[in-house]
């Protein structure tokens, strides 16, 4: 588990050079996917995620022998949030974890979503900390959920995502 004493990430930069070097990390030894730093890249100082980098990382998989550090990485709580983030089975997860199994490409997928909305909201509130704050708060417009749980699938992502680009670009959220 990451220490709590380490230097966590306060903006849109730091965050994504922290899910590059978890993600590094995950990327089993010798896989085809592309390097890890290759899926996220700062232009203008906004980083963005690379699509088709990023299809290829959740074809070839992750290991899941470092997913407790995304517990503090999303800055979840609480270990049990992990699970709920991703939509995994908690059991699972954890055993997966346990094993060093490859992780399902659909919990990949769920984990690259999460970075990537943290990474824009972090960016269009200007901190991670507002940015999570932001995530983490239910909102009427979501059906009263918070947009982190509204965006557990892509459509979800997409109206959240929409939802950003309009408070960054003067639209109304």
């Amino acid at each position: 588990m990451v220490a709590h004493t380490a230097r966590l990430p306060v903006d849109a930069q730091s965050l994504a050079q922290a899910f590059t070097a978890w993600l590094r990390k995950s990327t089993p030894a010798g896989s085809r996917a592309m390097p890890a730093e290759s899926v996220f890249s700062v232009n203008d100082a906004m980083v963005t995620l690379d699509a088709t980098r990023a299809s290829r990382l959740i074809r070839n998989g992750l290991d899941a022998g470092s997913v407790d550090e995304l517990v503090l990485l999303l800055g979840l709580a609480k270990k049990e949030d992990l699970s709920h983030a991703l939509n995994a089975n908690s059991t699972s997860l954890w055993r997966w974890a346990r094993d060093n199994k490859p992780l399902p490409g659909q919990t990949v997928e769920q984990i690259l979503r999460s970075m990537q909305l943290q990474l824009f909201a972090a960016d269009v509130f200007g901190g991670v900390e507002p940015a999570r704050t932001w995530l983490q708060k239910p909102h009427p417009m979501l059906d009263g959920l918070a947009p982190s749980d509204f965006a557990d699938n892509e459509f979800g992502a997409q109206k959240v995502r929409g939802m950003l680009a309009g408070l960054k670009y003067g639209g109304v959220a």
